[in-house]
């Protein structure tokens, strides 16, 4: 975007490849200089900057809501417990994060289904079959096969495959009934187009690549190790490298090392909390039949959090499973890890319950 980087970038693959095709053993061996020129150039056009967005409104309608003012809101959390399974987990963790998870149902009057389950394995899947609840069929037949090819302009395809919807009943029905249709997403799921075109009046993205780091509270150094590896597991080159790690397991503690402990392509949870706030703020501004379906990644598969959401400092980081080379037990961390950062979930809905009802 900016040509002085472009610039710069060009210049500096000419000298690179030069040193590597003409120069002799110790000229060579300053390509390790230009991989840490190349680093610094991706840190001064990331790090620190103010206006990196968070979310964009990428579409929204303009129109205004008619009728009476009705909200309905759909949060879809992957990774979520209930509290059957957090009762079966018998540790003081996770009774404590069922008595938190409990009281915030029943201090709001929610009604809670002790049988409730999921239909599919895949979180993805059980999203296509919640936006076409009444269909007996599997999810495959609601999802189309083809991409829409600005994904790949907007460097959409680092992520898993996008899943792109055929059909979504849920909407059409809020939308026959004079709903406007608000979609707030995330990563891997297209929740604003169907059969490639827009289908809501708002669509909410959260920005994920890079992950905006400025406002978390960390030392500036972590800082940088975090963009750096985000930028490293941007190319796909982590799984290469499994057996150089599993051979440096024998000699150093890695899973201690958050430099290379932690899958950077989950950093999607870093900044989810503020969803909470981008989605009361619209709700405050908008008038007649609003429907808002949320998707927040929370708990999720990367657990940063403590339980008053401050984000840990990286080397209390843990992730949904280990990576190839770890070979420690991890069991325990990670699942003290995961149950604060539920607690964490359930805080930011309490308080959006009391702002929702601050704001009348």
């Amino acid at each position: 975007i900016i040509p002085s980087y472009m610039a710069f970038g060009i210049g500096l693959a000419l000298v690179c490849f030069g040193i590597l095709s003409y120069g002799n053993v110790f000229v060579k061996s300053l390509w390790l200089v230009a991989i840490g020129t190349l680093f610094i150039h991706v840190y001064s056009a990331y790090i620190g900057q103010h206006n990196q967005p968070e979310f964009i409104e990428s579409y929204n309608s303009q129109k205004i809501g008619e009728g009476e003012n009705k909200r309905f809101i759909y949060f879809m959390f992957p990774n979520l417990s209930s509290y059957v399974y957090l009762n079966s987990a018998h540790t003081d963790e996770a009774k404590r994060t069922n008595k938190i998870m409990q009281g915030f149902y029943q201090y709001n009057n929610f009604v809670v289904y002790p049988k409730a389950f999921t239909p599919e394995d895949d979180f993805l899947k059980n999203m296509v079959r919640a936006f076409n609840p009444e269909s007996e069929e599997n999810s495959i037949h609601h999802t189309l096969k083809t991409r829409i090819l600005s994904e790949y302009w907007r460097f959409h395809n680092i992520r898993n495959e996008t899943v792109n919807l055929k059909n979504n009943s849920l909407y059409d029905n809020f939308k026959d009934k004079g709903y406007l249709v608000s979609a707030y997403k995330s990563r891997d799921f297209e929740m604003c187009r169907k059969n490639h075109e827009t289908n809501v009046d708002r669509c909410i993205e959260k920005v994920n690549q890079p992950v905006n780091i400025y406002d978390v509270n960390l030392p500036m150094l972590s800082k940088a190790n975090i963009l750096l590896m985000e930028w490293i597991a941007s190319m796909k080159i982590t799984n290469n490298l499994s057996s150089i790690f599993s051979f440096l397991g024998n000699f150093v503690d890695l899973h201690n090392a958050p430099m290379v402990g932690i899958d950077y392509s989950n950093l999607y949870v870093v900044n989810s909390i503020k969803t909470f706030d981008v989605l009361l703020e619209n709700i405050k501004q908008d008038k007649g039949k609003q429907a808002y379906f949320v998707f927040i990644d929370l708990p999720s598969n990367m657990y940063i959090y403590n339980e008053f959401c401050e984000v840990k400092s990286t080397d209390k980081w843990y992730d949904i499973s280990s990576l190839p080379w770890i070979t420690s037990d991890l069991s325990e961390q990670r699942s003290k890890a995961y149950m604060q950062q539920t607690r964490c979930l359930f805080g930011e809905l309490e308080y959006f319950m009391q702002q929702m009802e601050k704001n009348n």
